[in-house]
């Protein structure tokens, strides 16, 4: 029983180091904006939210009858790339989704055209 106490507790993060984790990912969200931006993405009306994991979701509305949008955005720390998902949700709330891994923050406006 001790035993497994003991690595359960090795498991657990100290609140300073959660501390450090978060402040981590909101300025890899920040850094992701800010590129976006950079870039001429207008983000203007579209919902950004933080997912975990350094991953950001960017909402679009729905544009006439065509499926609402959601782009992940997720920081692939050992490449220092991004991998993005691409959701498109129809009218019957059918999900299409497609995944682009090792993009270039250069290549990130394509998904917002």
């Amino acid at each position: 029983m001790t035993e497994a106490l003991s690595r359960a507790r090795k498991k657990q993060k100290s609140p300073i180091d959660e501390a450090k984790d978060k402040a981590y990912e909101k300025q890899v969200l920040g850094e992701i904006i800010n590129q976006l931006k950079g870039q001429g993405v207008d983000l203007y009306g579209k919902t950004l939210v933080d997912m975990g994991d350094l991953t950001l979701r960017v909402n679009m509305p729905r544009k006439g009858r065509g499926p609402a949008t959601n782009v992940d955005i997720k920081y692939n720390e050992g490449m220092d790339m991004y991998d993005v998902t691409v959701h498109k949700i129809d009218k019957d709330m059918n999900v299409k989704s497609e995944k682009f891994n090792g993009m270039y923050f250069d290549q990130l406006p394509q998904f917002f055209e």
